[in-house]
C-alpha cells in the first residue's frame, strides 16, 4: 500500500474438492445458544463456496481470502482525500484521489480502523484499490482459471464462518465452533471490549490483541464491520433493508459478544444527514468473477450440471422422478448425515476420554491414589459440563422447529384462501365465456341482418343506420367481454401458481420431519451411550465413595432423564408434523381435482361449441369463432391432462377417493336447477385417467382432444 501498512489477506479453506469447477460447503448461520435466537439470528442452513483453489495437506481445496485486519486509516488516506462540506456546519466527506499518494510522514492514527464513513465512500475506496492492485500489483494477486482477484466486502456467510474459526475450530473443537465465540474464557486476550478499552473507550490500533484461530485480528471487537449483504430477517426471509453489519465494538461487554449478532446499518438520519459513526469500519475479501474464468458456456453448463446432480439441486427430469421437493429432501438428508457423522466422531472421542478416566480411577491403591481420584473426578465433571453444553447446542438447533411449523400453518391457510379465490374465478370465467358466446352469436345474426337490409329496396336508409349502430355497440361489448375474460384467465394462472407454493410448503414440512427424526435417533444413541457410561462409572463411584462421586452420578442420572424427555418431545413433534403434512397433501389433492374438473368442463364446452360451428360453416378453417373455440378447448384439455399426470405421479393414492367425494359434494351444492352436472361427472373421468396413468397407460394429448367430447362421463 502506498505509504501505509501492507494489506494482508488470510486464506480460509473450506474442505471441499477444488478439482471441480463448482462446489460448495453446507454451513449453518445463526445462534446455537438457547434463548438467544430471534428474528436476526435464527438458525438458517445455507451454502458457502470459495473463489480460489489451493493445495492443503496434499489435496486441492476451495478457499476464499479475508484481510487479517480492518482497513486502517493510513491505508484509506492513500486512496481517499477528505473534503469540506458546503458550509461550516455541514459534514465532511471523502472522494477518490486522482492517483494513490504516499504521505510524507506517518500519522499517529494510521493503524487505527477507518470509521466515520458511508457505504458509498467504502465502494469508492474499493474501486480505487482494485484499479491500483490490478495495474500496479497484478503479479501479487491470486487468480482462478485466468480470472484475477478483486477486493470487495465479505458476505455474511464468509464473515461468520471465519469469525467462528473456520475448519481449524470446527474440526478440532466443534463445541467451541458452535458457541458464542471461539475463545472460551480468554476473550479479553483476543478482542478490544469495554473491559479492556479503558476510560473513554474508543477504537484501538489493529492487531494489538491475539488473532483468532485463522489469524484474523479484531473480528469480534474494536469496531463493527460492514458486509456486502442486505439485512433481512433470518438472513434470506425475502424482505431486505439496508446493509448488514457484523461483530461487536470497543464498548460492548463480553456477555453481549456473539458471532451470530447482526445489526442493520442506518444510512440516513430523519433530516437527511449522513451518520458517520466511529464504531463501524470494514474489512475486505478477495473474490473472482465467475464468468471471467477460462472455459466457454458449454463447459460451465456441464460442470454445473454435474454439481447439481451430486448436490441435490433441482434439475430437469421426468415428472414424479425429479422435483424441487425431492431434491430439497435429498439435500437436507445429506446435511444431516454430515452432522450425524460429526456427532459420532465426537462421541467416540468423549468415550475414549471417559475410558481413560475410568482406568485412572481404578488403577489400584498408590501413595497418591486419593489425589489422583479427586483429579479424575474434577476432569470427569468438566467433561460432563462439555457434554451438557453440546446437548444444549443441539436443543437450540431443534428449538426453531416450532416457528417453522407456524410458518407452515400460515402458508397452508394462505393456500386454502387462494384456492377458494381460484374456484370463484373459475366460475366467473365460465360465466364470462357463456356471455361472450351469446354476444358473438347475436353479433353474427345482426351482421347478417345488416347485409340483408343493405341489399333490399323495401328498407330505408334509417333502418340500415339503426342496425349499424347496434352492431357497433355489440362489437364494443364483445371486446369488453374478451378483455375481462383475459384478465380472469391471467388471475386463474396466478392462482394456479399457489399450488406450486403449497407443494413447496409440504416439502418443507417433510424435510423438517426427516430432520427431527434423525436428531431424535441421535438423542437416543446418546442416551444409550450415557447409560453405558453410568454403568461403567458405578464401580469407580463405589471405590471412591465420596460426596463428589455421589453428586457426579446424580448429575449424570439427571442428564439422562433430560435427554429422555427431549426424545419424547421430539416424538410428539414428529407425530404433529406428520398430521400437518397429511392435511397439506389432502388440500393439494383437493385443489388439483377442482382445477382438473374445471379444465375438463371448460374444455368440453369449448370443443362442443367448435363442433356446432363446424356443422354450420362450410369453411371452418377461415372462421375466427371456430378457431378461438377449438384453440381454447385444446389448451384446456392439455392442461387437464398435465394435472391428471401430476395427481397420478406426485400424490398419495390413499387420499384420492375420500377427497374426490368431498369435491363431488362441493360441486353438487353449487349446481343450479337444470345443470347437467358435467363438471361433477368429470371427476369420474379424472379417476379413470389417473388409474390408467398409475397402471402405466398414457394418452397423447392430441388424441385426447379429438375424443374428448365423446368421453363416456360427458354423455
Amino acid at each position: 500500500m502506498p505509504g501505509a501498512d501492507p494489506l494482508v489477506f488470510k486464506s480460509v479453506f473450506l474442505g471441499i474438492d477444488g478439482s471441480r469447477m463448482f462446489n460448495s460447503r453446507h454451513i449453518r448461520l445463526g445462534s446455537r445458544e438457547e434463548g438467544d435466537s430471534n428474528y436476526k439470528t435464527r438458525l438458517v442452513d445455507t451454502l458457502l463456496a470459495g473463489g480460489f483453489v489451493a493445495e492443503r495437506d496434499g489435496t486441492l481445496e476451495w478457499l476464499y481470502y479475508l484481510s487479517s485486519t480492518e482497513v486502517q486509516k493510513g491505508q484509506w488516506r492513500a486512496f481517499m482525500i477528505e473534503e469540506d462540506g458546503d458550509s461550516p456546519d455541514s459534514a465532511k466527506g471523502w472522494r477518490k484521489r486522482p492517483r494513490p499518494v504516499a504521505s510524507a510522514s506517518r500519522m499517529a492514527d494510521d493503524r487505527e480502523p477507518q470509521t466515520g464513513i458511508t457505504i458509498a465512500e467504502i465502494h469508492l475506496f474499493i474501486e480505487a484499490l482494485n484499479t491500483w492492485m490490478l495495474s500496479q500489483r497484478r503479479n501479487q494477486l491470486p487468480s482462478y482459471r485466468g480470472a484475477m482477484a478483486f477486493a470487495r466486502l465479505p458476505t455474511e456467510a464468509e464473515w461468520e464462518f471465519a469469525a467462528r474459526g473456520g475448519l481449524v475450530t470446527s474440526k478440532a473443537r466443534p463445541l467451541l465452533f458452535d458457541s458464542r465465540h471461539p475463545y472460551g474464557d480468554a476473550i479479553a486476550a483476543h478482542e478490544w471490549l469495554g473491559l479492556n478499552s479503558g476510560v473513554g473507550a474508543h477504537a484501538q490500533e489493529v492487531a494489538k490483541k491475539e488473532p483468532n484461530p485463522l489469524g484474523l485480528y479484531d473480528m469480534l471487537g474494536n469496531v463493527q464491520e460492514y458486509t456486502i449483504n442486505l439485512f433481512g430477517p433470518e438472513y434470506q426471509q425475502g424482505r431486505f433493508g439496508q446493509y448488514a453489519i457484523r461483530g461487536a465494538k470497543y464498548n460492548d461487554t463480553p456477555a453481549n459478544v456473539s458471532v451470530a449478532s447482526r445489526t442493520e446499518a442506518q444510512p440516513y438520519f430523519d433530516d437527511g444527514t449522513l451518520p458517520r459513526e466511529d464504531w463501524i469500519g470494514f474489512r475486505l475479501a478477495l473474490g473472482t468473477a465467475i464468468s471471467a474464468s477460462h472455459g466457454g458456456p458449454a463447459e460451465f453448463d456441464r460442470a454445473f450440471a454435474a454439481y447439481a446432480r451430486e448436490n441435490g439441486l433441482p434439475h430437469p427430469g421426468p415428472t414424479g422422478e425429479s422435483s424441487p421437493a425431492s431434491q430439497a429432501t435429498q439435500d437436507a438428508v445429506r446435511l444431516l448425515q454430515e452432522e450425524r457423522e460429526q456427532l459420532r466422531r465426537d462421541n467416540k472421542r468423549l468415550s475414549a476420554e471417559l475410558m481413560a478416566l475410568q482406568l485412572g480411577a481404578s488403577a489400584g491403591p498408590a501413595p497418591s491414589a486419593q489425589a489422583h481420584n479427586v483429579d479424575a473426578l474434577r476432569t470427569a465433571e468438566r467433561r460432563i459440563q462439555e457434554l451438557q453444553r453440546e446437548r444444549d447446542a443441539l436443543q437450540a438447533t431443534l428449538g426453531s422447529s416450532t416457528d417453522q411449523r407456524r410458518r407452515l400453518e400460515a402458508a397452508l391457510r394462505t393456500a386454502n384462501e387462494r384456492n377458494a379465490e381460484m374456484e370463484a374465478d373459475t366460475s366467473q370465467v365460465a360465466t364470462l365465456r357463456d356471455r361472450l358466446s351469446e354476444r358473438e352469436e347475436e353479433l353474427a345474426r345482426l351482421r347478417d341482418r345488416v347485409a340483408q337490409v343493405a341489399t333490399r329496396s323495401e328498407y330505408g336508409s334509417e333502418d340500415v343506420t339503426h342496425h349499424s349502430v347496434e352492431e357497433k355497440q355489440l362489437g364494443a361489448l364483445v371486446v369488453s367481454l374478451k378483455s375481462e375474460l383475459k384478465q380472469r384467465s391471467s388471475s386463474n394462472i396466478e392462482l394456479s401458481s399457489m399450488n406450486d407454493q403449497l407443494r413447496d410448503t409440504i416439502a418443507g414440512a417433510r424435510r423438517e420431519i426427516s430432520h427431527l427424526t434423525r436428531e431424535r435417533d441421535a438423542l437416543k444413541s446418546e442416551v444409550t451411550e450415557l447409560s453405558g457410561q453410568n454403568a461403567a462409572f458405578r464401580p469407580d463411584m463405589e471405590i471412591l465413595n465420596s460426596e463428589a462421586a455421589t453428586r457426579l452420578l446424580a448429575d449424570k442420572e439427571k442428564e439422562l432423564e433430560r435427554a429422555r424427555q427431549r426424545i419424547a418431545i421430539k416424538d410428539q413433534e414428529i407425530v404433529k408434523n406428520l398430521g400437518r403434512v397429511r392435511f397439506g397433501e389432502r388440500r393439494l389433492v383437493e385443489a388439483l381435482l377442482r382445477q382438473a374438473s374445471a379444465n375438463a368442463y371448460l374444455g368440453f364446452r369449448s370443443l362442443v361449441q367448435a363442433e356446432e360451428i363446424l356443422k354450420l360453416r362450410p369453411s371452418p378453417v377461415r372462421d375466427k369463432r371456430y378457431l378461438e373455440r377449438h384453440n381454447e378447448g385444446q389448451q384446456m384439455v392439455r392442461d387437464y391432462w398435465r394435472i391428471v399426470v401430476e395427481i397420478a405421479q406426485d400424490t398419495d393414492p390413499a387420499l384420492f377417493d375420500a377427497v374426490k367425494r368431498e369435491v363431488e359434494d362441493w360441486l353438487a351444492d353449487r349446481e343450479e336447477s337444470g345443470d347437467p352436472g358435467r363438471q361433477r361427472r368429470s371427476l369420474d373421468m379424472i379417476a379413470r385417467h389417473v388409474s390408467m396413468v398409475r397402471g402405466g397407460v398414457t394418452l397423447r394429448p392430441p388424441d385426447l382432444v379429438r375424443s374428448f367430447t365423446q368421453q363416456p362421463e360427458f354423455r
